[in-house]
């Protein structure tokens, strides 16, 4: 079993990865300052909470510990990861702690602690969302759109229910599907315009790739749903 441990850093500005040990760098303007603050821009009002920033700050963790840290072959497949990371609110996290842990397992097989400690932050300035943004009206689900048959089948039923507002997002991966051209099938086929939502992520290229399925499932359902209340 191949184990880590991983340090959320928000004084570091550039990825650190030492044999066993990863530093991700959560400093203001560092390699991954637009992955958590990108999310909150695609809000209505331009922010999100404290608990909704802690999940998109851990989601992001997530997200990028599982391209960086290798697995082994056969019986070292499994990882066995520290997560390290500062929260705005760690007692609200800590409720849900054991659930994202069981999470984690089914989706990737790895088995995750945390070591969760409190940060203080200035709160949000309120800003006006994007015209886009507040186009999209009140959200009624989130689903995943890699532009697959299955997500585009999932959209697809989704929308077929008229009161049914969904969001669809997307991560950028190395698959060469078109996003806009799966939105205008639906858009055609439903003669809606639907809320599509999608970003690329600023180390998604660290190699080695990994299998897990744990991105981008954790990441986007946690952001998005945040950030747009589903």
């Amino acid at each position: 079993m191949n184990e880590f441990t991983v340090t959320v850093d928000r004084a570091r500005d550039q990825l650190r990865v030492t044999p066993g040990r990863v530093y991700l760098p959560y400093a203001r303007e560092g390699q991954l300052w637009s992955d958590l603050e990108k999310p909150s821009k695609a809000t209505p009002n331009g922010h999100l909470s404290p608990e909704a920033q802690d999940l998109v700050d851990f989601a992001t963790a997530i997200f990028h510990l599982d391209k960086i840290c290798p697995r082994g072959e056969r019986e070292r497949w499994v990882r066995k990861i520290h997560l390290k990371i500062g929260l705005r609110n760690p007692a609200q996290f800590n409720l849900i702690a054991d659930d994202l842990k069981w999470a984690l397992s089914i989706l990737g097989g790895d088995n995750f602690t945390f070591e969760v400690t409190t940060i203080r932050t200035t709160p949000p300035t309120a800003t006006k969302g994007t015209k886009k943004v507040r186009g999209w009206g009140q959200l009624t689900d989130i689903a995943l759109l890699s532009g697959g048959q299955d997500s585009f089948a999932g959209a697809a039923k989704i929308l077929e229910i008229q009161a049914n507002n969904p969001l669809l997002v997307r991560v950028h991966t190395r698959d060469k599907s078109n996003p806009s051209e799966v939105t205008a099938k639906l858009r055609q086929r439903f003669n809606r315009e639907p809320a599509f939502y999608s970003q690329s992520l600023s180390l998604s290229k660290v190699d080695p790739p990994v299998l897990a399925k744990i991105d981008p499932f954790i990441h986007w359902l946690t952001n998005n749903s945040l950030a747009h209340g589903c």
